[in-house]
């Protein structure tokens, strides 16, 4: 690169008379002298030199402009300075530089100046940058249409960029900038796929006439392109699973997959595997997933998906219904409650009602019942209610029950002798003076008769032919379809 030769007062950035700015009390009792040069050692003249206190002082201590020998000379009190060679017109895009041999501030040396002394010799050279050459190719020249080139620096910020076609293939830059030395990256893009391969890393070395060529970057190396990601469902919905795939996509030795998923353009702390589940937090939000390739911790490739539909409001799934946890002949007076079965997602909150041949009975709505005399003979049942935020309420009823009532009965038995007992049931429900049923009569626990039915409530039943002796009588009641079923246990001695 040809650097421009310095005439007049091209360079300076401000008055070259400016007067050197000491300290209160300061004496000048030493100078630095030296040379400025560019390519080829020619002097360079009307270059500005200044000197700072190389402990980090700010102020300038004494500013100089090279003679047309390029010499310089700095008036100095005893100390250790930075010494600075401003290449600060835009016009001619040098660089600053530092003694010794430094194009950059904390790789500068200081220079010593003695009582009464001269620091000679503080030579410094005029350098217009470095800039960065190499060339794309690939089996497949179309490719390279539309592919652009960028110099990124240690930071990773982008210094200078170029697109690239099929017929020029080739790409330089920094030219126009004139990159210091250091660590620099190129990086290559086309749409989506985002400094794609890692195309190189090196040391650039400024001077006046700097270039590196990092030769040829080989599109068809492993791996070059991500593939849009697919997302298995364009309708996702709160709570159902999504997953995240690269169809024909085989990964290279080395390289892994990194996940990002984004609802409307912000990314989701919990999004970063091939699977996300919708939040209650996403509804109303379109999802997309980012994919990147990595290699050596860096990313080399990255694609997003399409984006899909709004998210749709969640289904709460019941896998078991919600049953009476009552007994098998629920009665008035009992109080039932509810085992809630299993529903899907976690988390929710329960409301209920209950209900008494089909209608809401008013005030009920916990999740236990007291079962009373409006009850009986009606079907008993609970509706449960599931929700939770971002799903649509889920409600489940039970299966229902029929109330009945518990009978009093009573068990008289007269023993009349010669083997004659006479057994009487009294049966007695609240809300009905005839309660219907049979009595099945038992002598030690074996069957030996039945009351077939009742008058009243009351049945009886006279069996003879008893063995003498003491004998257990029972009485079971064997209920209808508005009472549950009773018995009754009685010792009798037989003559």
């Amino acid at each position: 690169m040809t650097v421009a030769t310095f005439t007049g007062l091209a360079l300076l950035a401000g008055p070259s008379t400016a007067a050197p700015v000491r300290a209160e009390g300061d004496v000048a009792t030493g100078t630095i002298t030296g040379r400025v040069t560019e390519g080829g050692g020619v002097p360079t003249p009307q270059a500005r030199v200044t000197a700072k206190s190389f402990a980090g002082g700010a102020e300038v201590v004494d500013t100089a402009t090279t003679d047309e020998f390029g010499r310089y000379t700095l008036d100095v009190p005893a100390g250790d300075y930075l010494v600075t060679l401003h290449g600060s017109d835009p016009a001619f895009k040098v660089l600053d530089s530092y003694w010794k041999d430094a194009d950059r501030v904390d790789q500068a040396t200081a220079v010593t100046v003695a009582a009464d002394g001269t620091a000679s010799d503080v030579d410094l050279p005029l350098w217009g940058g470095g800039f960065v050459q190499g060339t794309v190719t690939s089996e497949s020249p179309s490719r390279i249409n539309g592919l652009v080139a960028t110099l990124y620096d240690a930071q990773g910020d982008a210094i200078d960029q170029q697109t690239l076609t099929a017929s020029s293939p080739r790409f330089t830059l920094g030219a126009t900038s004139n990159v210091p030395s250091g660590s620099y990256r190129v990086g290559l893009r086309n749409g989506t796929l985002v400094d794609q391969p890692d195309a190189a890393r090196f040391e650039v070395k400024v001077s006046s006439d700097s270039s590196y060529d990092v030769g040829t970057i080989d599109l068809d190396g492993p791996p070059t392109t991500v593939p849009r990601p697919t997302i298995s469902s364009a309708n996702p919905q709160v709570g159902r699973p999504l997953e995240a795939s690269l169809d024909g996509w085989e990964s290279d030795e080395g390289v892994s997959l990194r996940y990002q998923w984004y609802m409307n353009g912000v990314a989701i702390d919990a999004g970063k595997q091939a699977t996300y589940t919708p939040s209650p937090g996403t509804l109303g939000k379109k999802l997309t997933v980012k994919v990147t390739a990595v290699r050596g911790g860096e990313a080399i490739a990255t694609a997003t998906s399409v984006a899909t539909k709004a998210v749709l409001i969640g289904t709460i799934e019941v896998v078991r219904r919600p049953t009476l946890a009552a007994a098998r002949y629920p009665v008035v007076g009992d109080r039932i409650g509810r085992d809630l079965g299993y529903w899907k997602p976690s988390g929710l909150t329960w409301s209920h009602q209950w209900y008494r041949n089909g209608s809401a009975i008013s005030g009920q709505r916990g999740s236990t019942y007291l079962l009373r005399s409006a009850d009986w003979g009606k079907k008993v049942f609970l509706v449960v209610k599931a929700s939770r935020t971002g799903y649509r309420t889920q409600a489940e009823r039970t299966e229902s029950v029929v109330v009945k009532r518990a009978p009093s009965m009573s068990n008289t038995t007269t023993v009349l002798g010669g083997g004659k007992v006479k057994l009487t049931a009294k049966v007695v429900v609240v809300g009905t003076s005839r309660p219907s049923g049979s009595v099945a009569v038992l002598e030690d626990d074996v069957k030996i008769g039945t009351i077939a039915s009742l008058t009243n409530g009351v049945g009886s039943l006279t069996v003879s032919g008893r063995e003498p002796g003491t004998h257990r009588y029972t009485l079971e009641y064997s209920g209808n379809s508005l009472v549950v079923p009773a018995s009754r246990t009685r010792e009798v001695v037989v003559r």
